[in-house]
């Protein structure tokens, strides 16, 4: 909703709408953070999470303040096309967060490989999410041939 609110300043108040396109991706860049070093915790045996606790708490800061830095120094361009119908951003600012995203989940699938054998309840929002990025994935590189297959047309 705040994305939409921002497509629609942004051509009277750009520097607003640009902040909080990027305050967007930041927010992606948390939750990825977040979840990857749940994947870490949740993975380790009992005696070595007290060890590696700073460690872990410390690379992801540290990943996160320079996260944050990098979006606000790249460029995010908003595109709007088809009359206000389809709006997203596009550029280094975006790419840099895909990269990150993809470095993550990278991480939280070798995580679960190397510990399949102890797999439990707590991998399940792990499960969740890296079943909804399989999803947007196909959505996104067949959309237009499932929307085709999928749209009734009368002749």
């Amino acid at each position: 909703m705040l994305c939409t609110y921002a497509a629609y300043i942004s051509t009277t108040i750009p520097i607003l709408s640009d902040i909080i396109l990027k305050l967007y991706l930041v927010y992606n860049v948390f939750w990825v953070l977040v979840l990857t070093v749940y994947v870490f915790y949740i993975s380790m045996k009992k005696g070595d999470v007290d060890k590696k606790n700073s460690i872990v708490q410390k690379s992801a800061a540290i990943v996160f303040i320079i996260s944050i830095l990098l979006i606000f120094l790249l460029r995010c361009d908003l595109i709007i096309e088809n009359n206000f119908a389809t709006r997203y951003t596009q550029g280094p600012s975006v790419n840099f967060t895909y990269l990150i995203s993809s470095i993550c989940i990278v991480l939280m699938i070798l995580l679960i490989i190397i510990n399949r054998h102890s797999l439990t309840k707590k991998y399940i929002p792990i499960y969740s999410f890296l079943i909804t990025i399989v999803i947007g994935i196909i959505s996104y590189c067949f959309g237009d041939i499932l929307e085709n297959e999928l749209s009734y047309e009368d002749t």
